[in-house]
């Protein structure tokens, strides 16, 4: 049942807000997860995929050159010192595999064949995104962090 509210859930979102893009370029952003997604993962989704379609254009752009792998829920992570979370704050993490053949996704990002991940912190107040490539993929724009994780605060 969680597959499918999930499921519903962004079909739902994306025919509603149009997920950011052109109407003539509006991809539909789905992905099943597993049956047994905690109901706080499938809560946590919910909550913060209009914030994560606003802060990641890319992901929206660059839909049909990933393809959706898992949902890693409650891992912990270090963050370390300068940011509002805890050093070890449990994080879940929506992993994608860019495809290795596509012409959409630009080649300056080089992200070509990489395994991207999007964190997102339990409170749902920040967003990880590891690894040069996939920070230049998801915020649509050469990455400005070398061999740093990008924390984006998204408290309203």
């Amino acid at each position: 049942m969680q597959a499918v509210s999930a499921l519903v859930l962004l079909l739902v979102f994306c025919g509603v807000s149009g997920c950011g893009v052109d109407e003539k370029e509006q991809k539909n952003l789905t992905m099943t997860l597993p049956s047994d997604t905690p109901p706080h993962t499938v809560e946590l989704l919910r909550r913060v995929l209009p914030k994560i379609e606003a802060h990641c254009p890319g992901l929206v752009k660059y839909w049909s050159a990933l393809e959706f792998q898992q949902v890693e829920p409650d891992r912990p992570y270090h963050v370390g010192a300068g940011t509002h979370l805890p050093d070890w704050p449990q994080v879940t993490w929506l992993v994608f595999q860019v495809k290795d053949e596509n012409q959409l996704v630009p080649g300056k990002y080089r992200a070509h064949g990489h395994v991207c991940r999007i964190g997102i912190d339990a409170d749902g107040t920040a967003l990880i995104v590891p690894k040069e490539p996939c920070q230049s993929l998801f915020f649509d724009r050469p990455a400005a962090l070398a061999d740093q994780d990008f924390i984006v605060d998204i408290r309203d």
